[in-house]
Parts: structure tokens; sequence; C-alpha cells
């Protein structure tokens, strides 16, 4: 997230008739790399597919573990980087400077994150190793190289998209996505049923895609003046404190139940992370809409257009709604066959609990716009209160409710809604001080 919460390098749309005459209303960059968002998608779930026909339903399970470990400290902490260098270097762009500085600033800062989840990690291998991966090994290396590589990752990408190299951006996912679904595919076709060899392949795809573009990009990271910390945004902190609390929700159910409740099920992780991959179809369109939101909410903001900047949020709160309503009742009736057909799961999660991950997983998208609006107003407090509140009703909803897994869908539901109710207010109040000023 950023300081205006624009996809990285994407400026808003200026306010006025040069704006009106544009024939293309998404913001530069944004078509293109919308396209390799897809590819990256359609072949990450394909990965899963692929991973679950191939490992067995314990290695499946701790698989599923690494999964969600790695997407919540991967994007959690160097999202809000990629976006700041992102903002940073199209400023930079605009008035003729080089961009070098700060991208060391933030490579500075990205390392030294990585190294201190690798070292959490190393201090905690024995109980995260049992608790979590099955007591495979590999699978804790896979999560270390996963913390090194995409702290490049996510740099590299919010490099390229701050000096308007969109194209490499898009090639960057694309090759990633292409190299990990043939890994897959090389693996599966080897009989390889171990699950640290598609743990591995949850990352390293990314260094190749960075190996295939990052060298042809001349100038990306050119010299210019020393860049000061705050360049990077003085809110820095609430960003990163919000966004690894937000992929915590987002992640969290097949945590839990891998860390509490699997014990007479090893398959539930894997059936948890199914149930998820499919109820966030919808959230995974959603970056389409997000990537011309932003620049819409950013630019009304700017402008003063408060009016617009409500009308906006109040079409796309109504659209999530409906989406929400499509998406728990599709669960529920198609659910079932469709995670047959997808992972040949003789067991698939039950219709109410595939509708209650679909109510959660699809309530973010509400989430994640409120929290946008907040910081799209500089209501960075607000936003990060928000997934605050909704972690610590998760924690407190698992500590008191009966159950097991019915106990970690209604737990992340009811996170989802404290987070959106804590951030509608906060939105309001910031709202109502941007009126009376």
């Amino acid at each position: 997230m950023t300081d205006l919460q624009l996809p990285p390098g994407i400026d808003a749309a200026p306010a006025g008739p040069a704006s009106a005459a544009r024939p293309n209303p998404l913001p530069p960059g944004a078509l293109v790399i919308g396209i390799g968002l897809a590819f990256q998608g359609l072949t990450t779930y394909a990965f899963v597919v692929i991973a679950n026909h191939a490992l067995a339903a314990k290695p499946y399970s701790a698989f599923s573990a690494l999964w969600a470990l790695t997407f919540v400290a991967a994007p959690g902490l160097f999202l809000p980087l990629e976006q700041e260098v992102g903002r940073a270097a199209s400023a930079r762009r605009v008035a003729g400077l080089g961009a070098g500085p700060v991208v060391r600033r933030a490579l500075f800062l990205g390392v030294g994150l990585a190294l201190g989840v690798m070292v959490l990690a190393g201090a905690g291998e024995g109980p995260l190793i049992s608790t979590f991966f099955n007591g495979q090994g590999l699978l804790l290396v896979g999560f270390l190289a996963a913390m090194a590589t995409y702290t490049f990752y996510y740099l590299s990408r919010g490099t390229l998209a701050g000096s308007a190299r969109f194209g490499g951006y898009a090639t960057v996912l694309i090759v990633e996505g292409a190299v990990r679904i043939a890994a897959a595919l090389v693996l599966l076709k080897a009989g390889v049923r171990s699950d640290g060899a598609y743990g591995l392949a949850i990352s390293l795809p990314c260094l190749i895609g960075l190996a295939a573009v990052m060298p042809r990009q001349h100038g990306v990271a050119g010299p210019g003046p020393p860049a000061r910390w705050s360049e990077l945004s003085s809110a820095l902190g609430w960003l990163l404190a919000g966004s690894l609390l937000a992929q915590a929700l987002m992640n969290v159910a097949p945590l839990a139940v891998k860390a509490f409740f699997s014990g007479g099920d090893p398959s539930a992780a894997g059936r948890v992370l199914n149930g998820l991959i499919v109820a966030r179809i919808p959230l995974f369109f959603f970056q389409a809409i997000q990537a011309s939101l932003m620049p819409k909410l950013s630019a009304d903001a700017a402008a003063g257009r408060l009016e617009d900047f409500r009308l906006m949020l109040r079409r796309i709160l109504l659209l999530v709604a409906a989406v929400i309503a499509i998406s728990v009742a599709g669960m529920a009736l198609l659910g079932p066959p469709v995670l047959q057909i997808l992972f040949h799961s003789s067991r698939p999660l039950a219709r109410g609990d595939l509708a209650l991950l679909a109510l959660g997983s699809e309530g973010m998208m509400a989430a994640f716009s409120l929290a946008y609006a907040c910081i799209a107003l500089r209501g960075y407090r607000g936003a990060t209160a928000g997934w605050v509140a909704g972690a610590v009703a998760l924690v407190v909803a698992l500590l008191v409710l009966p159950g097991a897994l019915l106990r970690v869908e209604i737990a992340f539901c009811i996170a989802v809604a404290v987070a959106c109710a804590v951030m509608a207010v906060a939105l309001r109040m910031r709202l109502r001080s941007r009126l009376s000023s």
C-alpha cells in the first residue's frame, strides 16, 4: 500500500478535460500488467491443482501450510515496499531524477526484514517443522528460500513499475508463471512425491522471471540525489503492519487447521486450502477493478472531490455485496462438485464450510476497499486499526468458539466483519474531518 494506494508506478488520472478526453479509462500500464497478473493467477491455480494430484493427503497438508506461511510473510512484508518504491521511483522519473538511491534504501530495508524473518524461523526450527511441516525440513528450506527470493522479486517489480517499464513487469509475471507450471509438470511426470520439491517451486521460479527481464532493463535504477527514509513514506510502518495483518487474515485458515485441529484428519489443511483456492476466484478478479479504483479514489481525494469519492466507494461496496451473495450461494450449490473435478477430492468440504469460506474471502474485498479509501485520505492509522481489530477478533473467536473446522471458518468471517466495521468508522471520521476543514 502506498501513500495514495495506487498500483505501483501507475499515477492517478489527472482531473479535468485531459483526463476526460483520454479514451482509455484505465491508468497507464494497468492493462498490460493485468494481462500478466491474469496469466500468473491461472498458472498459480494450475500449480496448486498439480501439487494436489501429485502429493498424498499428509504431504499436501504440509505443503498447504508452507503456501499459507509464505503468502502471509512475503506479500505482507514486501508488497508495501514494492508499492512505495513504485511511487517514489515514479515521482523521481517525472522530475528527471534517477531512482537508484531510493531503490538501495528499500533494498536495505527489505533485506533487513527478510533476515529478521529468517532468523526467527531458524530459532523456531523445531516447533515450526513439527507443527506445520510434518517433520519435513526441506519445507523450512522452501520458506527461507521464499523470504530471500521475494525480497528481490517485489523490489524489482516496484522498480520496473516506477520506471514505467510495464512490459517488463508483465513479462516477469508471465515467465514466473510459465516456469512454475513447467516445474510442476516435470515433477509430476517424473513421479516426484516430495512436498519439499513442490515447496521450492513456489518461489524459485520468481528468480528465473527476474533473470529473464532485469538484465535488459537499462537505466531503471540510475544515479540520482541521495534518498531520505521519508521518501519511502513517513507512514511505512503503518502500511507494513496493516499489510502483514491483512495477509494473515487472508491465509490463516489452513494454518489454524494445521496447527490446532487436524490431529484426527491429516488432510484437513489441504482440503481447506483447496476450498479457499476456489472461493477466492472473485477476489482474484477484484484486482482488475482495483487497478482503476485506486487512481479514481486517489484523484478525487487529492482534488477535494469528496462527493465523487463517496459515490465511487458506495458503488464498489454495492458491487462487492452482490459478489458476496452470488459467491456464497454458488459455493454452497456448486462448490463440492467443482472441488471434485479440480482436485479429484473424494472428501471435499461440506457446502456450509465452503459458503463460510466464500463469505470471509469475498468479505476481504470490502475490507480492502475500505482500507484503500482510508489510505487515499491519508488515514493510515484507521486502516491499520481495522486490521488489528480483525486480528484480535480472530484470536478471541478461535479461543472461545467450539468445534474444529467450523470454529476456524466462523472466526475468519467474524474477523473480516470486525475489520470492515472498524475501518468504516475510521473512514467516516476521516471524511467528516476533511469536510469540516
